[in-house]
């Protein structure tokens, strides 16, 4: 099931990598290797090189306020749905 599948990637990654999305440190590239390495033990490592691309290199390049930028979109958007939802992330 998906729902166990989900919860074993919490469980293996820990509730903050799992909820808390960040642009350049929390990605979906990293959130969905998570729930791989979780549910899959032996990805190869081509599967894991396809998936997650480093982008260290283009954040190196990117001005800081960039960087700002991105951490405030997500971290509003967060806090909207927080708004509309009603409370913190459920379970």
């Amino acid at each position: 099931r998906v729902e166990d599948m989900l919860e074993k990637a919490r469980k293996s990654m820990g509730d903050t990598p799992f909820f808390q999305y960040d642009a350049l440190n929390n990605n979906c590239q990293k959130f969905i290797l998570g729930i791989l390495k979780a549910n899959i033990p032996l990805l190869s490592k081509d599967t894991v090189d396809f998936i997650y691309q480093p982008i260290e290199e283009l954040v190196k390049g990117l001005p800081e306020y960039v960087k700002k930028i991105a951490s405030f979109a997500t971290d509003t958007g967060a806090k909207v749905q927080e708004l509309i939802e009603g409370g913190k992330n459920k379970k």
